[in-house]
């Protein structure tokens, strides 16, 4: 059984090549192309007038927005663009990648972006697999259902009978009333250059008059800066590097687990790894990459959300070259040494620390 259960096990949806990714593009879009001129009734998706996306059920939005996380940017709008959509990430990216001031975006942008407290300019709607198929106000639809989404939470509505429904929370809880939140780290400066990087670990969850929960996500974001003697650090543009991921969260059931080269070593209880090199498809300031280490397609019933055991994964940008930052954070279970709580540690790079209290 646990020999079946391995097979079936998410590693992570990244892993295509340029062959597979173009016939994913083509499943992803075959029958969109003008979508709004097609029968809603037997089109799984489609864009209203308002550029907001309809699915007709949940499995239609998870076969989506699983494939949306695995296209490279080049891919990603292409898709969009055959769909007449323009979607949340895609207005983001826009406003990283302009040569305006910090402030000037902010102060243009505002119902989009902030600054953090690490002096960050960060899209207010953060979670990827959302900003793929929500339109500029944060909107999409299921099956009827309106989802708007706000920071940790998606609001839902019934349109059919004009009520609301209960909201969706993304992020779990340590304890009661704490969500699961990690902040983030950043390296140390390698010539004129340092990044940052962060983590969280959610449910792509919707809602068809109950909550449906499709996939659990493991979401790293990374951040490329360099020193201005003027103004200090700021965002830069730079190829991002993630590898090595892993993690030992209660409930994920018995996961692949494997060596640099992908070799199954053996099927760990509550505990996922990545061990491969995801480099981002072109050099930017914001990357984000996002695991799927749990898929109700294989399984049925996906884990909700815990503070892990512990997580690590480094981190690097192509300037520093083999220079960057390991984000290695525990959180042993009672009576559990935090040495042997099924981790791998990341020891190649500068160590970076954070024990959730």
């Amino acid at each position: 059984m646990k020999t079946n259960l391995l097979l079936l096990c998410i590693t992570s949806i990244l892993l295509f090549s340029c062959q597979n990714e173009e016939a994913l593009f083509v499943n992803v879009t075959k029958e969109t192309s003008s979508t709004r001129s097609l029968d809603k009734i037997d089109h799984p998706y489609y864009v209203d007038e308002d550029g907001a996306l309809h699915f007709k059920s949940a499995n239609d939005y998870f076969a989506l927005s699983d494939s949306l996380l695995a296209l490279s940017d080049s891919a990603y709008k292409k898709w969009e663009r055959e769909i007449g959509f323009e979607s949340y990430r895609s207005i983001i990216d826009d406003i990283l990648s302009s040569t305006e001031s910090d402030e000037a975006l902010l102060e243009r942008y505002d119902q989009y972006i902030y600054r953090n407290e690490e002096g960050l300019i960060c899209p207010r709607e953060d979670f990827r697999v959302y900003q793929n198929v929500m339109n500029r106000d944060g909107i999409f639809y299921v099956k009827g259902i309106k989802h708007t989404v706000k920071h940790n939470t998606i609001n839902t509505y019934d349109t059919q009978n004009n009520r609301s429904m209960p909201s969706i929370s993304l992020l779990g809880e340590a304890i009661p009333n704490q969500l699961v939140e990690y902040p983030m780290i950043h390296s140390e400066v390698f010539g004129n250059k340092k990044i940052m990087t962060g983590f969280k670990i959610y449910q792509n969850a919707v809602s068809e008059g109950t909550i449906n929960a499709g996939s659990l996500l493991f979401e790293v974001t990374v951040r490329p800066r360099n020193w201005n003697s003027l103004i200090g650090f700021t965002d830069c543009d730079d190829i991002c590097i993630v590898e090595e991921a892993t993690i030992h969260m209660e409930g994920l059931g018995f996961c692949n687990y494997t060596d640099e080269e992908g070799n199954i070593l053996h099927d760990k209880l509550d505990q996922w790894n990545d061990l491969t090199t995801h480099r981002s498809s072109s050099k930017t300031r914001l990357y984000t990459l996002t695991y799927i280490i749990y898929n109700k397609g294989n399984f049925g019933i996906v884990p909700s959300v815990k503070d892990p055991i512990c997580v690590h994964y480094r981190a690097r940008i192509e300037d520093m070259g083999k220079n960057g930052v390991a984000y290695n954070t525990y959180h042993p279970l009672p009576g559990m040494d935090k040495d042997d709580c099924g981790h791998r540690i990341v020891t190649d790079y500068q160590n970076k620390e954070y024990v959730f209290k």
